[in-house]
């Protein structure tokens, strides 16, 4: 499980990131981006952390399973990673304590690839929705 205090501590981070967002990114939105990562994924972790930069994306909380996950992500993303043992629960748990917090969320998959902040679309699918969700042909 992740360390609760951390977690609530980088999303808080993360929402402060999301509210001063540009408006055209939708700034003002309770949103904030949650993934996790370990193992033979942590090599994409400086990558992703440039990306999110580049895009300005500041409201995403990475959830780092193992020591080199979280090293990497504190050194070149900041304070917005969290602890965690491997465990598909981390997922939940940090989707749970966010919504606790009144701090809308959306899980992505680490193996995405954003193109575009994501915000803007996010926003527009929600109008008029209290839960989106997406689905993969694939998946089980």
């Amino acid at each position: 499980r992740p360390y609760f205090a951390d977690a609530v501590r980088a999303l808080r981070s993360a929402l402060v990131g999301s509210l001063h967002a540009p408006e055209e990114l939708a700034g003002g939105m309770r949103m904030v981006y949650v993934t996790m990562v370990y193992g033979s994924m942590n090599r994409y972790i400086v990558g992703w952390s440039r990306r999110l930069k580049l895009l300005g994306v500041s409201n995403l909380v990475m959830a780092t399973l193992d020591a080199e996950a979280y090293e990497l992500c504190s050194k070149h993303h900041g304070v917005q990673c969290v602890r965690g043992n491997i465990s598909v629960l981390n997922k939940y748990t940090l989707l749970l304590i966010a919504l606790q917090m009144g701090i809308d969320v959306m899980w992505l998959d680490f193996d995405i690839f954003l193109v575009q902040h994501p915000s803007p679309a996010v926003l527009a699918a929600t109008r008029g929705y209290d839960l989106l969700m997406g689905y993969d042909l694939e998946s089980d």
